[in-house]
């Protein structure tokens, strides 16, 4: 029997991520700003598949890699990477200072989401963490990571999704209702920068 050819497999899917991010992307180039129009906002909404699916792929990540230190470290190395990429290519780029956490801008997108991915992936690894025994530890560490997540792009929102998805590991169901929670929290960024772009 052949197998099903019309059905998505993981690379189909960051694909899908790929396109959507780039859609995103053009709009802010085109549209730069918190812009209203129904064309960029349709684009920005096309833009916002990615983030859960980048944050399910590192949580798939989680469970799938041979050696988590060495899965870890290759991130915290492409965080640290795309941060001199996404301060290059921010609108508030001004030299080489720019590169410097906080010298410019404002106190949200300081860095890339890779540094906000990152550290959901580490949130794992403090919730399955044999060596932290104490649940109030694991809260209170998972509590300083969103803090520190911030400043970067998507905000501590990421991290909390790698969180989500890789708790609720091979259940479906619950991963989409936590999904469903993230998303309703995503809707704080209102409070931030309003309207329909916040909501978006």
């Amino acid at each position: 029997m052949q197998s099903d050819t019309r059905r998505l497999n993981a690379n189909h899917i960051k694909l899908i991520a790929i396109f959507a991010m780039t859609v995103d992307h053009i709009a802010w180039t085109v549209f730069p700003g918190n812009a209203t129009g129904f064309l960029p906002i349709l684009m920005h909404i096309i833009g916002r598949i990615t983030c859960p699916v980048m944050c399910y792929f590192v949580s798939e990540g989680y469970h799938y890699t041979k050696n988590i230190r060495n899965y870890t470290r290759r991130m915290f190395a492409f965080a640290f990477l795309s941060h001199f990429a996404y301060r290059f290519y921010s609108a508030d780029f001004a030299g080489w200072k720019s590169f410097i956490p906080f010298y410019c801008g404002d106190f949200l997108n300081q860095t890339s989401v890779m540094w906000s991915l990152v550290w959901g992936l580490v949130m794992l690894r403090v919730i399955n963490s044999p060596k932290i025994s104490r649940n109030g530890t694991k809260i209170l560490l998972i509590s300083l990571i969103c803090v520190l997540n911030i400043p970067s792009d998507w905000s501590c929102i990421a991290a909390l999704c790698v969180l989500a998805f890789g708790t609720s590991y091979g259940n479906f169901k619950l991963q989409m209702q936590r999904l469903l929670f993230m998303t309703l929290f995503s809707a704080a960024y209102c409070v931030f920068t309003g309207g329909w772009y916040g909501l978006v």
